[in-house]
């Protein structure tokens, strides 16, 4: 169920159904920049053409890590993350358009984009 027959920012809330329409859109924000003390960085990417609530989105998207110092990367809720040294893979699965992960690092001087 995909709701396409809604008006924008209506869904109904029935607990079925998912939408897995490929995003090229996505907010990236760093909620958390850490220092000296707190190697790690988090952050909040949201999907703003995806529903908000009350379908299930599935979306991967690939963030460039620009720089060094990224040791790992991990989900903070709804879904998962994968780290191969030069890339994130975000893998949104649930129930809003929008996932929190972290950032280990051994340096703050990296960028995602």
């Amino acid at each position: 169920m995909v709701n396409n027959d809604l008006a924008e920012g209506v869904y109904a809330a029935s607990g079925a159904g998912n939408n897995t329409v490929i995003s090229s859109k996505y907010a990236l924000t760093r909620k958390y920049a850490g220092d000296q003390y707190n190697m790690y960085e988090q952050y909040i990417i949201k999907f703003p053409d995806l529903p908000e609530s009350g379908v299930q989105n599935k979306i991967s998207v690939d963030l460039t890590v620009n720089g060094s110092g990224v040791t790992s990367a991990w989900a903070m809720n709804t879904g998962s993350i994968l780290y191969n040294g030069k890339q994130i893979t975000i893998n949104l699965d649930g129930w809003q358009n929008w996932m929190e992960f972290q950032v280990e690092c051994s340096a703050h001087d990296f960028t995602l984009s």
